[in-house]
């Protein structure tokens, strides 16, 4: 909490009204601290206090900028309280100004050398900006000035879970609730650490007591919807994800195309609905099924999508017209996004094949083919370095090597291999690289038309496999996405898909050996 006291002794009525102020503040009487404060100014306006308080006021309330303008003015009139500079610090990381707010920070520590503080705002600008071995030592020193600083040790967890520490991270999510019982944030940051190790049960009664400490916690309600996925309640998930729409992440891409979101009560036969997707390419082809679904209710659809996916998708049953997202959109009467059409829907529509490739591409990669001699199987093992989750979904190329040694034609369907791969791609010749014929997702599907069997790891190519109702053979790290449940091991979503998983959190050999071993009899 950013910090609220005093620091000098002005005229008596100066200083009896800043001690008024800020005695109405520490009791959370905002509005009247306000009035106090800018009385003070209106009559000293020079007042170090008044503006500093004012500021955290704003800060407190959520308006950084007016607070960094306000705690600036206050430090230009005095530079020598190290509380203004960290108060400063924390506007300015609300404001993602990372660099300035670790000088902040350094200028209070030139003060304060034992300012906790600091050290924490120090410790999260740094981690903001990707430093995170320097995050961690500002969250060390932090904690070794003060063991029990709530707010670094949930800041140190957040920092273990983002490396791939989830025990490590549990440990201080527990030392800052044994503290304060009631830090929401702990409880949130212990659900996601639990969920990471795959215990979704103590995730999901986790999350269920962020909720309880604030209601309107709608990060907390996502990861509930996660776990309610994972544990097979999708009715009770579908609820809870479209809190989605009030996270920090998802209000920044929310967007107004001035008609009304369908509601999924209103009759919309005979009206124009715009569906639009909203987050990746695997997401956009596993749910694109719900716009049949719609336009069986007698709507006109148009789909907007991914530029990549635009092709892909024109033939998909019942939409009118698919669109690239940044085109125009055409007049409609109503619209929905893509993933809050399940929540509406009490079913999966057709679980069977509900995409198909383009005919004359499938025709093309037919002739280049040719005749077939031994089973042929689409290899793809790394997803989106963009991704949140990438690095525990992806495998090392050479990983596959117990793969790749069956007596198989095997073609590699990943788009842009890593810099790490590459050597392995370049020796591995029984791996034909198909990556040059990737220009979009449909030339991806008329290659699989062509294929036995594709084996890949939780990547859009999974889910344009299963959509077109090919055999999938799906690899998942040890804690999956939300959309896999856990411990089956096939989906609802796809029937041509199997799913391995890990059995352990990074052991991708075990999951490797047993695909190897279905493999040599699926080759047959």
């Amino acid at each position: 909490m950013p910090d609220a006291q005093a620091s000098y002794s002005y005229a008596p009525d100066v200083t009896a009204l800043v001690q008024q102020g800020l005695a109405l503040h520490r009791t959370g009487q905002l509005d009247q601290a306000v009035e106090i404060y800018q009385k003070v100014l209106t009559a000293a306006p020079d007042t170090f206090d008044a503006l500093h308080l004012l500021g955290v006021v704003h800060l407190q309330r959520g308006d950084a900028a007016r607070a960094a303008e306000l705690i600036g003015q206050a430090i230009s009139i005095n530079a020598r309280q190290p509380a203004a500079h960290g108060n400063l610090a924390s506007a300015l990381i609300a404001l993602r100004d990372f660099t300035g707010a670790i000088e902040s920070c350094d200028r209070a520590l030139a003060l304060k050398p034992d300012d906790v503080e600091a050290f924490f705002n120090r410790a999260t600008a740094l981690r903001a900006s990707g430093q995170a071995q320097a995050a961690l030592a500002n969250f060390n020193q932090a904690l070794a000035l003060q063991s029990r600083h709530v707010q670094s040790l949930v800041g140190r967890g957040a920092l273990l879970r983002d490396g791939g520490q989830p025990e490590a991270a549990l440990v201080d999510f527990d030392a800052a609730l044994l503290s304060a019982p009631h830090d929401v944030l702990a409880q949130y940051n212990r659900g996601n650490a639990l969920k990471d190790l795959n215990r979704v049960s103590e995730a999901e009664a986790a999350f269920r007591q962020a909720i309880a400490l604030n209601p309107d916690f709608a990060e907390a309600h996502v990861a509930l919807a996660e776990c309610l996925h994972l544990a097979g309640h999708a009715d009770d998930a579908w609820p809870e994800y479209e809190w989605r729409w009030r996270t920090k992440a998802f209000a920044s891409i929310a967007r107004d195309f001035n008609v009304p979101r369908w509601n999924g009560r209103d009759e919309i036969g005979g009206k124009t609905i715009l569906i639009h997707s909203e987050q990746g390419l695997g997401d956009t082809v596993q749910f694109a099924r719900y716009a049949s679904a719609v336009a069986s209710l007698g709507a006109k659809v148009v789909l907007e999508v991914q530029s990549s996916l635009t092709t892909l998708l024109t033939n998909l049953a019942g939409v009118s017209s698919v669109i690239a997202h940044g085109t125009t959109i055409p007049a409609v009467d109503l619209q929905c996004p893509l993933m809050s059409l399940p929540s509406i829907f009490s079913s999966v529509p057709s679980g069977a094949a509900y995409l198909k490739a383009d005919a004359n591409k499938v025709g093309a990669w037919k002739a280049n083919f040719g005749v077939k001699a031994k089973s042929r199987i689409g290899i793809v093992w790394s997803g989106s370095t963009t991704h949140a989750n990438d690095a525990r979904r992806s495998i090392a190329l050479i990983a596959l090597a117990p793969l790749l040694a069956t007596n198989a034609e095997f073609f590699s369907l990943q788009k842009d291999a890593r810099q790490s791969d590459r050597a392995a791609l370049a020796n591995f010749r029984q791996l034909k690289d198909l990556s040059q014929h990737l220009h979009d997702m449909a030339d991806t599907a008329a290659i699989m038309s062509e294929l036995d069997l594709i084996i890949s790891v939780d990547t859009v190519t999974a889910h344009l496999a299963g959509a077109l109702g090919k055999p999938v053979w799906i690899l998942l790290p040890h804690a999956p996405d939300w959309r896999w449940g856990i411990e089956r091991a096939n989906t609802d979503w796809y029937p041509s898909a199997r799913l391995y998983r890990q059995s352990q959190r990074g052991d991708w050999a075990s999951v490797i050996a047993r695909v190897a071993a279905d493999l040599k009899s699926f080759a047959l």
